[in-house]
């Protein structure tokens, strides 16, 4: 009201007026201000004391006639000064139920303990199903110990009937391994997908809250309107609530697309323990086979045998037991866990509830126009989904990293786990690379153990018989030549099918790339050109040529590569190595047994040497089984790994694609013309009185100047006609919780990834409890690192950079 006397004033003295024209004029200011006061007054009786002011300006109004222009002023600034006052007062009423509310810090806090709590028994109960836990891992190497002596009792023995099990005995021991690994993924996934489910609902539940909060904001404005008789008022009540009905709707939407997740979630778990159930009977059945296969070995009447059996089939029920011991008393902890965590949530939930209410009370004892849209920026934060997001803190370990992942984590630290994983993938390659070139520390010291004992075997046989001893020593040879010459060709087939998997990766990583490119176009493609001017649409042209030949390039490269693959795939070359290997295998097999037959015609002819073929048999088993142990164990490694590596190389190509699409990212408004206006002010301070300006000559040392800085920016850069009425209309520009109040009431308040350049960007402070600087965006990069520009920060205007999540910024939509 003052500012309207001041402008009032000063063009009378400019521009002298007839007496009965400025009286028309300051009879109607004079009646409005009279009567906000009066709804002021109306709406808070219970803070407001107004009877002095009402008063005052009764006597002014009634003395209006014979009131100077400056008698007149010091009577409404005076008003409004009190009125300042008391909406302070009010305001830091309603600060009081704001979210850093103790009691909700504390619940939010024993929440985080809970999901810690739930991640750990998650990770251990990840752990016992995969083997890595030290009981299971203690009890399973019982199993292996006594699986050990169980075969070699099994193969010293020359029973017919028990030659006649062994290979069988050997086969389902391994498909039952193999089996119980299939199971333990399954369990794995299940569990993941449990804990994505429960992530899901108490996102879902938040929301529900939300949406109920609305509810009730709705309701309460519903009835005010219905009850208001001003005009004016009832305008601002419906301007209110049709913003709440737009974000109750918004939080409808999300509720609902976060229940369609569930609801895909709920479908994987269904799928994937069908699957469990379809591999545990396969598991019963194996087992159900080895079990008939013990009986008819126990019936053999060997005490040897029996024995080792008995030990086997003991440290069998203690691996089963400990497992389920375990399993159980996870679960256990989960579920009470679990239970505690909604039970929490449900005291969350009331809690924001209860501060919603109460805070809804203090903002209704504030004047209209000094009320909040919704309060849901405090209980519920609207500036960003992340702002409350339950089910970030229930994420368990071992998720696959998403696109979205990809987009906010460092794109630096993200193509560092690249590198470390791949590298870890050349170990692990290099490993198997060495146990088929026969340097591996732990196969060489076996391996030359069995030549060793081969040799003494030899030495002994001589003696007795050198013919034999020449047929046994030749075929020897070839068979250690026929595993050299295998192992190489498995060596050469590695390097092919690695180069094969090579070239699927960045077959894959284009793919990506033209995906993000294409989303890239099709943003283009749905600009609205009939709002451009001549030099957004030559910029726009520029995109879309530039970006269309990004797409083909990166179509060419696909073609390129997927021609590769096939050929690859389907050389003779490739197909000439597989078909080598199997011969070569066969051979490796035919000579083995060729060896076998001979030494057990010498053991025959020649009992005395029956030890030292024993001990060299013996030394090329050990040999044999832990070459093929330590294979398969690095295969297994290296299997693990290159899914590792994909998941990262599709993360790495996912920021790059990102980073790369981004670059042709096409603002319709004229932020960029605000950007560089505010840019050309950078260094301007208050010390050598170069910011005065933005307050239009006024001290910059005694005012808050941010967002004056903001104001003259958008104001002088010669955009002001494009910038969004909600800006243009705010009474008081200079102050930051005005903005806020107003975009929020318009909608235009907006998540991150909507913010363009030249938008505005709000600082909200925790200790003030209110927004208390504000700054214009310059950009912000994939990984969700802001840049702005700013004015008062240092006392001077200055470009700053935020990393994401380092402050609590809300973005408002700056253009229509």
């Amino acid at each position: 009201m003052v500012k309207i006397f001041k402008s009032i004033s000063k063009a009378t003295q400019e521009h002298p007026a007839s007496l009965k024209g400025f009286q028309q004029k300051r009879d109607a200011i004079n009646e409005k201000v009279l009567i906000q006061a009066q709804q002021e007054n109306t709406s808070a009786t219970s803070i407001y004391d107004d009877e002095t002011a009402l008063e005052e300006l009764e006597l002014a109004r009634n003395s209006f006639e014979s009131a100077s222009i400056d008698e007149l002023q010091k009577i409404c600034s005076d008003f409004d000064d009190k009125i300042s006052t008391q909406k302070e007062a009010a305001l830091d009423l309603v600060q009081e139920y704001y979210y850093n509310d103790s009691v909700l810090s504390e619940l939010e806090s024993t929440k985080n303990e809970i999901t810690a709590d739930i991640s750990k028994n998650q990770a251990t109960l990840s752990e016992v199903q995969n083997g890595s836990h030290e009981l299971i891992k203690g009890a399973q190497t019982e199993v292996n110990k006594a699986q050990d002596e169980y075969s070699k009792a099994l193969d010293e023995s020359s029973n017919p009937e028990i030659v006649a099990l062994r290979d069988s005995i050997e086969e389902n021991t391994l498909n039952i391994a193999q089996q119980e690994n299939i199971i333990a993924f399954c369990e794995n996934e299940i569990s993941q997908t449990q804990s994505d489910i429960s992530a899901q609902e108490s996102t879902i539940s938040a929301l529900e809250s939300e949406i109920n909060s609305y509810s009730s904001q709705i309701s309460s404005l519903e009835a005010k309107i219905s009850s208001c008789e001003n005009e004016k008022t009832k305008s601002k009540l419906q301007s209110q609530l049709s913003s709440l009905q737009k974000l109750k709707g918004n939080a409808q939407a999300r509720k609902e697309s976060e229940e369609a997740v569930k609801q895909s979630l709920q479908e994987k778990l269904a799928s994937l323990e069908e699957q469990k159930t379809q591999e545990q009977k396969k598991l019963e059945e194996l087992k159900q086979t080895r079990s008939d296969l013990d009986e008819q070995v126990a019936q053999v009447k060997d005490e040897t045998i029996n024995n080792a059996l008995k030990n086997l089939q003991k440290a069998r029920e203690t691996l089963e037991s400990t497992k389920e011991s375990l399993v159980s008393q996870i679960k256990e902890a989960l579920n009470s866990a679990n239970q505690k965590l909604s039970e929490v949530e449900v005291q969350i939930a009331q809690k924001k509830q209860e501060l919603f209410q109460k805070e809804q009370e203090a903002q209704e004892n504030q004047p209209i126009e000094q009320q909040s849209e919704t309060v849901q920026s405090a209980v519920y934060p609207q500036t960003s989904s992340a702002v409350y997001n339950p089910s970030a803190s229930r994420t368990s370990a071992g998720n696959a990293t998403s696109a979205a992942t990809a987009q906010k984590a460092n794109p630096q630290q993200i193509e560092n786990n690249f590198n470390q994983a791949s590298e870890d993938l050349k170990t692990q390659k290099k490993s198997l690379d060495d146990i088929y070139s026969g340097t591996n520390t732990d196969l060489s010291p076996k391996k030359e153990l069995q030549s060793e004992k081969f040799n003494t075997f030899q030495t002994a046989l001589k003696e007795l018989d050198p013919n034999l001893a020449s047929e046994i020593q030749s075929t020897k040879t070839k068979l250690d030549s026929k595993e050299k010459a295998l192992d190489a060709k498995d060596r050469e087939i590695a390097n092919y099918e690695n180069s094969i998997s090579d070239l699927k990766s960045q077959s894959n990583n284009i793919l990506i790339t033209i995906s993000s490119l294409e989303d890239a176009k099709s943003s283009l493609d749905n600009v609205d050109t009939s709002k451009l001017d001549d030099k957004k649409k030559s910029e726009l042209k520029e995109k879309k040529s530039a970006l269309e030949s990004e797409i083909k390039n990166a179509n060419s490269s696909k073609k390129e590569i997927t021609k590769a693959i096939k050929e690859k795939e389907n050389s003779d070359e490739y197909k000439k190595l597989k078909q080598e290997r199997t011969e070569l295998k066969k051979e490796y097999d035919e000579l083995l047994k060729e060896l076998e037959n001979k030494i057990a015609s010498a053991e025959s002819k020649y009992p005395e040497i029956k030890d030292a073929s024993k001990n060299y048999q013996d030394s090329y088993k050990d040999y044999s089984n832990t070459k093929t142990q330590l294979v398969d164990k690095t295969k297994g490694e290296i299997t693990t790994s290159e899914a590792k590596v994909a998941e990262l190389s599709k993360t790495n190509a996912m920021s790059e694609a990102n980073a790369l699409a981004s670059k042709y990212k096409f603002s319709s408004n004229n932020g960029g013309a605000v950007v560089d206006f505010a840019q050309s002010f950078i260094g301007c301070r208050e010390s050598d009185g170069s910011a005065n300006k933005f307050l239009n000559g006024g001290s910059s040392s005694a005012t808050p100047w941010c967002a004056a800085f903001v104001q003259y920016c958008m104001q002088n850069s010669g955009q002001y006609g494009e910038v969004a009425s909600w800006y243009k209309n705010i009474d008081n520009k200079w102050y930051c919780p005005n903005i806020y109040n107003a975009a929020n009431a318009a909608g235009a308040v907006i998540d991150q990834s909507q913010a363009q350049e030249g938008d505005i960007v709000l600082f909200y402070n925790n200790s003030k409890g209110r927004y208390a600087h504000v700054g214009i965006v310059k950009s912000i990069d994939v990984d969700g690192t802001v840049h702005t520009v700013e004015g008062n920060t240092s006392d001077q205007v200055a470009e700053r950079t935020y990393g994401p999540g380092s402050r609590n910024l809300t973005f408002c939509k700056a253009y229509a």
